[in-house]
Formats: structure tokens, sequence, C-alpha cells
């Protein structure tokens, strides 16, 4: 026996919406240069449960339960902390269980902030296209929230105050688009994301006003809409490819070996600052464009500006550091 669907059947399954949005968003966000167009409708699912639920308490358990899953699948990389000898922590088991707390922990406290979204927009929402603005709106002020609420729990003396944690934004898939792309310099990755949750409503909000017709007529309307704006998006490539010039740049990257600061105790910031100057002159021997330097070295804030310029000046041409702090 096949199982009938519709939408009074497994599309209208709360569970089966909220989770088949998350995995949508997980993959467009993960797989971005091969799935990024399923950002266009990754949020479609969502929304169809917003408009379906009434209960201000369940839209809020489930937006919940969207949000941990989301945040869960764009933050898998974590795990790859694992094993934490870097760290300083030797047992394995310890390691894991640290690994696996930490990687829970942030998913369910970003998560929440999908679950304030969905609560809000449900009270906010007037069942038209201004509702459109509403969701984007929305949806960019609930990332700009989460990335500031992290920092202030890693607030500490050598950290910032600001929204730099910006794990999981929905933007980041859309970049892959090369004609969204075009609107990241005007407003970066929070544009992106006003835009893709833009199309992503307007979609459901027809797909909505057809909820009369038949599920495989829904289906294919999706479908058409995504191969749509894939072929617009691939004409805009293919007619404004550019040539690359010949030019070519040597690139000298530096590493190091530090160990983990918070199993040596406090830093001893002469002895790094004379390793990290010994390992720009050797690079700037070998007479390079760019220097690309590990995260985090901090060589402009432990040697400073004249000590750096004084180095890269010695071959007499002009070198790019690339300080990643």
């Amino acid at each position: 026996m096949f199982m009938r669907i519709n939408n009074t059947s497994l599309f209208s399954n709360p569970l089966f919406l909220v989770l088949g949005s998350a995995i949508l968003y997980i993959v467009s966000y993960n797989v971005p240069a091969y799935a990024w167009p399923l950002g266009f409708i990754a949020l479609v699912p969502f929304f169809f449960f917003l408009r379906n639920e009434q209960s201000l308490r369940r839209v809020f358990r489930y937006g919940f339960l969207f949000g941990i899953v989301t945040i869960a699948g764009v933050i898998v990389w974590f795990l790859s902390t694992y094993p934490l000898e870097w760290a300083g922590i030797e047992n394995p088991f310890v390691g894991a269980a640290i690994a696996l707390f930490v990687w829970f922990l942030t998913s369910v406290l970003l998560g929440l902030f999908f679950a304030f979204f969905a609560a809000l927009f449900k009270k906010l929402a007037r069942n038209s296209w201004g509702d459109i603005f509403v969701a984007s709106s929305l949806w960019v002020l609930m990332e700009f929230s989460r990335a500031l609420f992290l920092s202030l729990l890693f607030l500490g003396s050598q950290s910032s105050l600001g929204p730099d944690w910006i794990f999981g934004f929905f933007g980041y898939s859309l970049v892959w688009s090369h004609s969204l792309a075009h609107f990241a310099p005007w407003g970066g990755v929070y544009l992106l994301s006003f835009i893709g949750v833009a199309i992503n409503y307007a979609l459901f909000f027809v797909l909505y006003r057809m909820r009369e017709g038949k599920t495989a007529r829904k289906f294919f309307v999706l479908a058409g809409v995504l191969c749509a704006l894939f072929i617009a998006d691939q004409i805009i490539v293919l007619t404004s490819t550019q040539k690359i010039s010949g030019d070519t740049k040597t690139i000298t990257i530096v590493t190091t070996n530090f160990p983990a600061t918070f199993s040596q105790g406090f830093l001893n910031i002469n002895e790094r600052a004379n390793v990290i100057g010994n390992l720009l002159e050797e690079a700037v021997q070998s007479s390079p464009d760019i220097i690309v330097l590990p995260e985090d070295s901090r060589a402009l804030l432990y040697l400073g500006t004249t000590t750096i310029q004084k180095i890269l000046n010695r071959e007499q041409k002009e070198v790019v550091l690339i300080d990643s702090d």
C-alpha cells in the first residue's frame, strides 16, 4: 500500500516540515558549491509549519528543534577538534565528552534564537505580502543577536565584543550564487540573508495560495522555480566571465608549533615575538609577494608595525602580510 501524500498527511506533519527544512538548510550550507540552490527553498517547509500551527507554545518548541538540528548540522565540523591533545587534554574519553558537550551546548544556545524568530514572526505576521519584510528583518535581527550573544559568553581580556560568531548564517550558502554575490559588497552576509529569506517566503506564499491544488502541482512549481533560478544564475556567470591575466604571485605560508595557551599557563610574549620575527625573516628571504601567518599569530601585536615593516622592506619589494588575528 502506498502512502498518499497530500496536504492533510505528510506535508501537514510539523515534524516532517521542520526537520525537512533543517536538512535542506544544512545541505545548502555544508555543500554550497553544488547545493546552494537549495537555499532558495530551504525555509519554505518551515514557513508552512508556521502558517499551519496556531499554538504559540508549539511554534516555539518546534522552532527550537529546527534551530538545534540546523546549528548542529552546520557546525558538525567542530567534532574534528577531537582528539584534544592540542588543548592539553590527553585522556581520549574526556576529550570526546568535552567535544560532544561543547558541540551540543552551542547548538542548543544558538537554537534558541530560531525559536525566538518563530515565535516573534508568528505574533507579527499578518498573512500578507508585507510579511516578506517582517520575516527577512526578524531573521537578520536574530542572526545578529545570536552572534553577539556568543561574543558575550566568550568575552575576555583578549577578545572583542561584537557579532563575530557567525555560525550558520543563511547568507553564506547563497553567496555561491553569482547573481546574489553582487549584493554582498552593499550589505555583507546580512543582506544576502535578508534576500534569501525574502525569496523563500515569497515562494512559500505563492505555494500557500495554491493550497487547494494537488501536491504534485506544488512539487513541480518548486522544481521549476529552482531550475529557473539556477539557469538564470549560470547565464549571468557565462555572460560576465572575464579573462584572467597571466600575472602570478608568490605566496609563502608560515607555520608554527606553539602549544595550546591554556595548557601552558601564561604566554611568554617575548619568546613568541622572537619566534615570529625569525620566521618572518626566513620567509622574506624567498622574496615572496604574499606572506600568510597562522590564525591567531598576532604578529602585529607582538612585534609592532615598525619592526614588521623593517623585516618586509629587506627585499626591496612590496610584500603583503596576512596576519590572521
